[in-house]
């Protein structure tokens, strides 16, 4: 191209390849809130307790040994700022540490949940737990850092470090 394009072609046609590729982004994105959508929809609530206390989700002990790293992001999309909560216990439900934080200029949930995760990691990193488990409700999230795919276009790079964290 550059030998025979102009380079007001290049900038034009750099500038298609741009738009169609942050299309793809969305798409991606869009499949992937679908299909959490779907899951969430998929469960079955058949199973539920007639008791009202019972139907709460409560907190469950990580195994001997390990520490547990509840995490999860929260998005406003009129303000472009997110907030993550973090709380980490110890096998007997102990409060170990939490930590709060907010960040401006965010507009995917997607990437919000990333980042929750991220400083849930980096959190444990810090404090020296080595015998974490992470639970977060973001299935999309959850499972991207769990398989080998790469096809994560809007928060990719954050998978791959938290991948490469985990190892």
């Amino acid at each position: 191209m550059m030998q025979k394009l102009t380079k007001k072609e290049i900038e034009v046609v750099a500038m298609i390849m741009r738009g169609l590729w942050l299309r793809r982004n969305q798409f991606v994105l869009a499949r992937d809130e679908i299909r959490n959508f779907q899951a969430a929809q998929n469960m079955d609530l058949n199973k539920a307790s007639s008791n009202p206390v019972d139907k709460q989700q409560r907190w469950k002990t990580p195994s001997e040994g390990y520490v547990k790293a509840n995490w999860d992001a929260t998005l406003n999309l009129k303000q472009r700022k997110m907030g993550i909560g973090v709380v980490i216990r110890d096998e007997w439900g102990e409060v170990l540490t939490a930590c709060c934080d907010q960040k401006k200029y965010v507009q995917q949930l997607a990437i919000a949940e990333c980042m929750a995760l991220w400083k849930a990691m980096e959190l444990g990193r810090d404090l020296g737990f080595n015998r974490e488990v992470f639970k977060g409700d973001a299935y999309t999230i959850v499972k991207a850092v769990n398989e080998e795919s790469e096809d994560y276009p809007a928060y990719g790079s954050i998978v791959q470090d938290a991948k490469q964290m985990l190892q």
